[in-house]
């Protein structure tokens, strides 16, 4: 017989842990951003060299701006799909500047940024966006930061995603969410 009782007094544990941790980490003051055109994400060797200088090692959440999202929206719902590529979920909205919100722990950033440019791995879940973006003026601000507790990673991320309501991308990690010790 399971312990249903003694299983919701070991989850509020985790929770108060997990609480507890939150509260613990200093949030930075600010962060690090670099802006790109159209033109310039679907320009291959100026992308590699923006994610050349972004950081190699620690856990990032960023996220992705653009400065005219009625124009994105319209040329992702006309694109021209020309292969095989897994991008990002369109969530409906069609009133935020905030493209996308996510996070790295193992993966580094600048693999990422090459991801959501659309100038790498074409499995993985991402913008694409070299792959359907227009020539147009659109610019496009990523910005990130690190946490030092990656455990609480996803959790940021979560809550970003919650308040800023991006156009694309699932909430949620793919069974990410850390048990915190208890």
């Amino acid at each position: 017989m399971i312990d249903l009782r003694g299983v919701k007094a070991r989850l509020l544990q985790q929770l108060e842990a997990t609480t507890e941790s939150i509260r613990a980490t200093e949030m930075p003051a600010s962060v690090d951003c670099c802006a790109m055109t159209a033109v310039e994400i679907k320009n291959k060797d100026l992308v590699e060299q923006k994610a050349s200088k972004l950081p190699k090692k620690g856990s990032h959440i960023y996220w992705i701006e653009v400065d005219k999202h009625e124009e994105l929206l319209e040329q992702f719902r006309n694109r021209q799909i020309t292969g095989d590529f897994k991008f990002a979920r369109d969530n409906k909205n069609t009133n935020s500047n905030y493209v996308y919100i996510g996070s790295c722990t193992t993966t580094k950033l600048g693999s990422r940024f090459r991801q959501h440019c659309g100038h790498k791995d074409n499995k993985t879940y991402s913008l694409q966006l070299s792959r359907w973006i227009s020539d147009s003026e659109l610019v496009f601000t990523f910005c990130y930061f690190e946490i030092e507790n990656k455990d609480l990673v996803q959790y940021i991320e979560d809550q970003l995603h919650s308040e800023l309501k991006p156009l694309f991308g699932k909430s949620g990690g793919n069974n990410r969410i850390p048990k915190v010790s208890v």
